[in-house]
């Protein structure tokens, strides 16, 4: 029974009905390249914005890098500065000592 009804399918199907079938899947793609043409244009757009939010974060982070540049130096300094307390007070408590033992000395 199922081969009797395939020759009657077949002719049901001219290339008028195949034309139009073609042409309805034709149109529903259309839509479809619409849309994406429209979101790819919105993702590029945003991209695009990501980009330059993302060249202002560079931006920012060099200004940070070149601050941490700037208190490295001064931590540098700082340290300076208190080695060489650190060694004038050793000194002046050498020759204090120093001048202590002499005197000591000197009296006997």
């Amino acid at each position: 029974m199922a081969v009797a009804m395939m020759p009657r399918d077949r002719e049901s199907w001219s290339d008028d009905r195949l034309d139009d079938l073609n042409h309805k899947f034709d149109e529903g793609f259309k839509d479809m390249r619409e849309e994406f043409r429209a979101q790819r244009t919105e993702f590029r757009d945003e991209f695009g914005s990501v980009r330059s939010e993302i060249g202002g974060v560079r931006s920012e982070i060099g200004g940070v890098r070149s601050e941490v540049g700037g208190l490295r130096s001064e931590i540098s300094a700082t340290n300076r500065l208190l080695a060489q307390v650190s060694w004038a007070m050793f000194g002046t408590t050498v020759v204090g000592f120093l001048s202590v033992i002499a005197t000591i000395l000197a009296t006997n």
